[in-house]
């Protein structure tokens, strides 16, 4: 005796049956989303906006030095083409950050 082959199910019970699916995870990623948003910053994570803006300022103009490095110096001029602005602006920017002049590597 064969199997017939399982029936087709009715196209709303399926369209209705993903949509309950769907509405879940959507609904779950929301409250993990909100969970994560209204949660304190442990105490070694609470700094400025600036203080966290200039952390990443430092870490994405050295990332860019260290492309253009040139053995033991910087390109300058490479670089702030590389990211788009004047030699002087990078000039600044490596002072205000606190960066070191030139290429303090082992």
């Amino acid at each position: 005796m064969s199997r017939s082959p399982k029936r087709p199910q009715n196209p709303t019970q399926v369209a209705r049956r993903l949509t309950a699916e769907v509405t879940d995870l959507v609904l779950a990623y929301v409250k993990r989303s909100v969970a994560i948003v209204r949660s304190p910053l442990p105490p070694s994570e609470t700094r400025t906006l600036r203080e966290a803006t200039d952390d990443f300022h430092r870490a994405f103009v050295l990332r860019a030095l260290e492309a253009r490095r040139m053995g033991r110096r910087w390109n300058i001029s490479a670089t702030a083409q590389d990211l788009g602005v004047a030699r002087s602006r990078l000039y600044a920017l490596i002072e205000n950050l606190d960066l070191p002049t030139a290429y303090e590597g082992p």
